[in-house]
């Protein structure tokens, strides 16, 4: 796989839109339910990463997974939590009854917004620090974090000509897991990968890129030097241009205008409308040699030595167009 020299933090945040949570309202009717559903689906267009569904309580075991039938369905309607595809599947993040009047903290939070504000400011990436509750190992593991951190900011630097500066910023947020402002971000980190949860008397790290993407968590004794290094070079790394699924990470729910800000640093400027020539040209390559196109050629070269010529240009520029073929596609799945 080619590399290109524009740095992978850089280059998710202007190419990688953020992957949808799935939020499915469970109900029979009724006002409450009109309500939530309005509220949400109203939320979506607000550069929300969700999609909205609703479903009858009946339907919920087989399609979501959710054993609603051993609740309280009084309670309705519900609604059903869902993290982005990864490998295929949906995990379950929170099930529960659900309102109007509440549903807006899946949606934002002080936190979140912080994370948003850092990562369109130019942060290489936002670490978030999550506390077990035991004081002696959460001071322990941030310091070394915060350490090793302003380390690497001082021995790693960034070529000006793709993010018009040289110098590398970290910043870290610090999350209690009894914040109640934040029970929906520890949520969506804690399920980010499995067991997780069962880890909670240790300290977590999250290395957060991108449009709100989580890299991977660093727990307990994993939070050291050759970790953190490990997730710095692979943030401030070389991007291989693939498609978004194929890297590591799972994105947080949050409101975010990730497009607000129309400027293209230099190493990405033109880079859609070089995108779309791309395309054009595998059209036209595609118009030109077809199987039958290059059957027929091949047929009439016998009697046209100059037919040769004709097929030949017509394989080259196949050839030349593979690498660009494979950007367009990358671009294809992403939309």
């Amino acid at each position: 796989m080619y590399a290109c020299d524009i740095p992978v933090f850089e280059y998710a945040l202007k190419m990688w839109p953020p992957d949808a949570y799935e939020l499915v309202v469970v109900h029979r009717g009724g006002q409450d339910a009109a309500d939530l559903l309005k509220q949400l689906r109203e939320a979506v267009g607000a550069s929300v990463n969700m999609v909205v569904r609703e479903a009858a309580p009946e339907e919920v075991r087989e399609k979501y997974g959710v054993l609603l039938e051993a609740s309280d369905t009084s309670a309705l309607p519900w609604l059903i939590v869902r993290s982005p595809v990864r490998m295929d599947i949906r995990r379950l993040v929170w099930a529960g009854p659900a309102s109007a009047t509440n549903s807006g903290v899946w949606l934002d939070s002080p936190m979140r917004r912080k994370l948003a504000h850092m990562l369109r400011g130019g942060s290489v990436g936002v670490w978030v620090f999550l506390e077990s509750g035991d004081r002696i190992k959460d001071e322990a593991a941030y310091s070394r974090l915060e350490s090793e951190l302003s380390r690497l900011e001082r021995v790693i630097s960034l070529s000006d000509e793709f993010v018009g500066r040289s110098n590398v910023a970290f910043q870290i947020l610090r999350l209690s897991r009894d914040d109640p402002a934040e029970k929906v971000l520890l949520l969506m980190l804690t399920k980010s990968e499995p067991d997780l949860e069962d880890l909670h008397a240790e300290p977590m790290v999250f290395p957060v890129y991108g449009r709100g993407m989580v890299l991977y968590a660093l727990v307990g004794a994993g939070i050291n030097t050759f970790t953190i290094t490990e997730a710095a070079d692979f943030l401030i790394g070389e991007c291989s241009c693939e498609i978004k699924s194929q890297n590591p990470g799972l994105e947080i729910l949050m409101t975010a205008d990730w497009e607000g800000d129309n400027s293209a640093y230099v190493g990405l400027a033109g880079f859609a409308e070089r995108a779309d020539q791309a395309e054009e040209l595998l059209e036209t390559v595609a118009a030109m040699a077809t199987e039958e196109d290059v059957g027929e050629a091949v047929k009439r070269e016998k009697d046209d030595g100059a037919s040769s010529t004709k097929l030949s240009a017509a394989v080259l520029l196949f050839l030349s167009a593979g690498v660009i073929g494979l950007f367009v596609l990358g671009r294809r799945r992403k939309m």
